[in-house]
Order: C-alpha cells, then structure tokens, then sequence
C-alpha cells in the first residue's frame, strides 16, 4: 500500500469516528437544552414552541448527514474493499445520493443564520433596517450553497464557489454578534450584561474559528480538510444549541431569584407587545433609546409592564 491511499483511507476512518463523537456531543447540549427549556419557561409557550423546532431541525439535519457520510464511507469500505487502491478510489468518488449532505449542510447554517438574525431583530425593538445586512449576506450564503449544490452535480470544479460560501457566512454571526453586544452595552453597560455577552460571544467564536478553519483547510486541501469540514458541520448545529443550552442549565451563572433571567429572556424571546426588558437597567434604555422609535426597546418595555 503506498502511503498516499493509506493516508486517504486513515483519514475517512478517523472522520467517521470523529464526526461520531462530534454528534454524541450535539446530543448532549440538544438533550440538555430540551429538557431544561420545557421545565424553565413555562410562561413563554411561543418561545418554547419555536426553539424546539428549531433546535430539532438542526439536530436532526446534523444527524441526517452523519447518516449519509457514514453509509458512502462504508459503500467504499464493503462493496468496493476487494483493493486499499480501490477502497481509495472509491472514497475519492463521491455518488449522486452522496449531494444530499450539501443539502443538510446549507439548510443547518440557514436555520442557524436566521436565529442570529431573530436574536438582533428582537433586541433592536424589530427595527428593519437593523437587520437588513445580515438578511443579504444570508440569502447570498444561499445563493452560494446552491451554486456550489449545481457545480457539484454537474461535476465541475467547485473551488471557487466553496471559498465564497464560507467567506460570506462569517459575516451575519460576526455582525449580530456584534450588534447585540453593542446595544446591550448602550442599555446596561457590560456589567448589567457581562454573562449574556460572554455567552454570545463565545458561541460566535466557536461557530466563526470553525469556520476559518474549514475554510483555511478547504484551501490548503489534502486529507486534513476532512476533519475540519466535519467539526465545522458539527458545530453549525452545536453552537446555536449551545447558547439555549448554557442558558437554561444555569451554566451562564444567572441565579433564579435574581431577577437577572428576565433581562436574559428577552435576547431569545418575544411577547407581542415587544421584548422584556428588567426593571434596573430600563432607567438606562429610556435614557439613551427613547428617542430612537416609539416601538424600540424603552416602548416596547412600557407595553409590556401595562398588560
């Protein structure tokens, strides 16, 4: 065996058990999540309802692509194990049925990319023209997937259209990220805020370094790509999950009878009135948001202490 296809055969095979663990972990912070988020919120049955669809669609979208990518490692392994050589030629020719994992693939960061968008809409007091940048960048990230889905079934070179898929998707976690973070600070200054912030902020920088690092890989290629393309793909489930998950498993350190888990609420939930905002730091968004709209943060936070 030449080391060149033992290399490509240890890679599938440590890829297969990696992406194995890499979903053990998804359903561990999915379970977790679940569990805690019917128990914990009870008054808010549309937040609920919601976060469950869309924490299952990318558990099980995640789940459906380990599924595919271990049934053509296998397809490699068993109906064409006669040789490694031809075991390696199998695994470097990839069958139609094995496109469905592009599907699951764009379909889990646009999910993901919608609940970053959700997230700033709701805390910005649903103002448009807020969100309108993450909104183009995401249906460009789309338009990319689906070009690449074309190239890939017409068995053209994909190189380009890949690169450009990955360079786009940073931009929508990065720049909500970043927006919470700042009207958060405006409203309540870091200290107010500083367990949310820290949850965000490392959630996007879990999502964004595999990100690059899939990307980096992608340009480099060879049999290391595979690791990172499958901890990236992993970690487009696991990092929108994770945030619902530290959240109400009280890993963000939020006590319950501080008063501090309404203040929290309203980054991941809404009422039709508006978001919730806590009473101490509502001195702070009247202040400096009032003037901004009369359906922003401060309005909405009246409405809903009328009802």
């Amino acid at each position: 065996m030449d080391p060149l296809t033992k290399k490509i055969i240890q890679t599938y095979l440590n890829t297969v058990i990696f992406a194995a663990l890499m979903q053990g972990i998804h359903l561990v912070v999915f379970l977790v999540a679940l569990s805690r988020l019917w128990t914990c919120f009870k008054d808010l049955r549309q937040f609920r309802l919601w976060m469950t669809i869309v924490m299952t669609l990318l558990f099980v979208l995640t789940t459906a692509d380990l599924a595919v990518y271990w049934a053509y490692v296998r397809h490699a392994f068993i109906v064409h194990g006669d040789s490694p050589e031809s075991i390696a030629g199998a695994l470097n020719e990839y069958p139609t049925w094995f496109l469905a994992t592009n599907v699951f693939e764009a379909v889990n960061v646009f999910l993901a990319d919608c609940v970053s968008i959700w997230r700033t809409f709701v805390v910005f007091g649903r103002k448009w023209k807020v969100i309108m940048i993450p909104i183009v960048f995401t249906v460009l990230t789309t338009g990319m997937s689906i070009a690449e889905l074309c190239e890939a079934i017409s068995r053209t070179s994909t190189t380009g259209f890949l690169t450009a898929f990955w360079s786009l998707m940073l931009v929508t976690p990065i720049f909500c990220t970043t927006s919470i973070i700042y009207r958060l600070i405006r409203a309540g200054g870091t200290r107010s805020y500083a367990t949310i912030i820290k949850i965000l902020v490392e959630s996007a920088a879990l999502y964004c370094f595999a990100t690059l690092f899939a990307l980096i890989s992608f340009l480099i290629l060879g049999p290391p790509f595979e690791y990172a393309f499958t901890f990236w793909k992993a970690c487009t489930g696991i990092a929108p999950t994770l945030i619902v998950a530290r959240m109400v498993a009280g890993k963000s350190g939020i006590r319950k009878n501080s008063g501090f888990t309404e203040t929290e609420e309203h980054l991941f939930s809404s009422t039709k009135t508006g978001i919730r905002v806590h009473a101490e730091t509502r001195t702070y968004i009247d202040r400096d948001f009032s003037r901004d709209s009369g359906k922003g943060v401060a309005g909405h936070a009246s409405n809903s202490n009328s009802m």
